[in-house]
């Protein structure tokens, strides 16, 4: 990971972080676990990111892991590859937060400004269905690719 892109996407702003060490440590430590789940072709909750991340379960969390994989994503936009967070899903909904939906690289009709963190059924059409679905599809083709090189 470009540690100068990672600076570039911090200084955006990345609430609730504002120390850069921890915004990259996390950053960081996610990263590779987005990939090898991309590999094997699998899902992962945000719960199980931060268990193996070692993120605290408390008042932040919701924004915290947000900001983690939304970064993780801004990154793989910039490099011109598939959001990677579309692999992270709610264990309870088994949907992608609201946050995925103002990420960069969402088509414009289908950006949500839902409050990070919240858990919202609705507003869901069949072109997000169709777009995340394709997006989560093009991630593991990608990474399985990249794999065998």
């Amino acid at each position: 990971m470009d540690e100068q892109i990672l600076r570039e996407i911090f200084s955006e702003g990345m609430p609730p972080f504002r120390e850069w060490e921890e915004f990259r440590t996390y950053v960081l430590r996610t990263y590779p676990i987005l990939i090898q789940n991309a590999r094997e072709r699998r899902l992962i909750t945000y719960s199980e990111i931060a268990n193996q991340i070692g993120l605290p379960f408390n008042e932040w969390f919701p924004l915290k892991i947000g900001a983690i994989v939304g970064a993780c994503s801004c990154y793989e936009h910039r490099e011109g590859r598939p959001l990677i967070s579309s692999i992270v899903i709610n264990g309870e909904t088994c949907r992608p937060g609201n946050g995925y939906w103002g990420l960069p690289g969402i088509p414009s009709d289908l950006v949500r400004r839902g409050a990070i963190g919240s858990v919202d059924e609705g507003g869901w059409t069949g072109r997000h269905w169709e777009f995340w679905v394709n997006e989560v599809n093009r991630v593991f083709e990608y990474w399985m690719e990249m794999g065998q090189i």
